[in-house]
């Protein structure tokens, strides 16, 4: 019986022991800037400032004055989009259908708002990707127009729709011909399930949204799964797929410096420089909170916490670089597929730039916030 009782006995402290050991140690107080609700047991690690920043008025900042809106704006412009669209299929004159090209440019642009925003129910239907893969498989897209009902929810089409498809339909040599020609109904029905397939997808982001905002400020630790570290990882997550998808691959950063026309963002309708300055301008925006009254965003967060780089201030650095970025891609004109053969040093100061940016956003940035970079690029930097 007394064996028995000291194994039990044993048994018992292993457990408390493994039990103490499991806990997760971090900072466990709410008014400290790096507190960790998911923490159990303070380690010591709290950090205070004099003063106050309050996370949650910068984070409902970017709720309702940033992120809702951006989704909003998107959805309108695609349904002016749609307007245009019906306006030309009932009445097929050159003047209609450049309001149909007018309304398509104004979208794109305004997506490059809106594509930073990732979680939630955006990361769930991977609206990303339906809405801007591209570029578009052109194959693709004139067998889908002669299958009359395509299903443009299925995985496989997704570089068959959104706004590299319509970009083809749109501003492909023969586009105004074939969508005033004999077979005309085919096409437009397929221009009417990307528009409504866009309309679909941003209505379920924006519902989720609507339920979501009034909450968003609550958690305002720095947890892998809080707000902060989804707002972080996202812009950063963003601005790589920029670098890569947009500049990198058709520069040829990707296949030993053999130039990639063929790869550009709105490669028929040749705006892709002008995207990609929008798409800029977007990041840099977002990381600045701008676009509410409060106009609280990462940047301010930062100087609450005096980060500093290079004997300033790390919110300066990264604006400066945005600055830099922004004015190099704006000295360029469209067409991109061209500026890759007769811009390639512009372009690989510009590309060596956004790289010296990525550095500040992914590794200065988070390890001044307490946030971990959590999805995967294999980009190595």
């Amino acid at each position: 019986m007394m064996k028995n009782n000291v194994i039990l006995s044993l048994t018992a402290v292993a457990v408390f022991f493994v039990f103490i050991g499991c806990k997760k140690e971090g900072c466990t107080d709410e008014t400290a800037t790096n507190y960790n609700k998911k923490a159990k047991e303070d380690d010591g690690s709290c950090l205070y400032d004099s003063g106050a920043f309050d996370r949650s008025v910068m984070l409902k900042n970017y709720a309702d004055d940033i992120i809702l809106p951006a989704y909003k704006q998107f959805q309108l412009s695609n349904e002016n989009l749609i307007s245009a669209f019906e306006l030309f299929k009932n009445e097929s004159t050159a003047s209609n259908f450049n309001e149909v090209q007018l309304a398509f440019e104004e979208t794109y642009l305004v997506w490059q708002d809106a594509s930073a925003f990732e979680f939630y129910k955006a990361d769930e239907i991977q609206l990303r990707s339906n809405i801007n893969t591209f570029p578009s498989d052109t194959a693709k897209i004139e067998d889908n127009i002669q299958q009359f009902g395509t299903d443009l929810t299925s995985p496989t089409n997704l570089d068959a729709k959104g706004l590299p498809a319509l970009d083809y339909l749109l501003y492909n040599n023969l586009a105004y011909e074939n969508l005033t020609g004999i077979d005309v109904g085919l096409i437009f029905n397929y221009v009417d399930l990307i528009l409504d397939d866009m309309s679909q997808n941003m209505s379920l982001v924006i519902a989720d949204w609507e339920t979501r905002s009034s909450t968003f400020g609550d958690n305002i630790d720095n947890s892998a799964d809080s707000p902060i570290s989804l707002l972080v990882n996202q812009l950063n997550l963003d601005f790589e797929l920029f670098k890569n998808a947009r500049i990198g691959i058709p520069l040829g950063k990707r296949t030993a410096n053999i130039q990639r026309p063929d790869q550009v963002e709105a490669k028929y309708s040749m705006q892709s420089i002008k995207l990609a300055v929008e798409h800029v301008k977007a990041i840099k925006n977002i990381f600045n909170g701008v676009g509410g009254n409060e106009a609280q965003g990462l940047d301010d967060y930062l100087n609450f916490l005096d980060a500093k780089y290079d004997n300033g201030l790390l919110s300066d650095a990264i604006n400066n670089q945005f600055d830099v970025i922004i004015d190099d891609l704006s000295a360029l004109n469209d067409p991109l597929s061209e500026r890759v053969y007769d811009s390639v040093d512009a372009l690989n100061q510009i590309y060596n730039n956004i790289q010296k940016q990525v550095v500040l956003l992914k590794t200065d940035m988070p390890s001044n916030l307490g946030v971990l970079i959590t999805y995967q690029d294999n980009d190595g930097d």
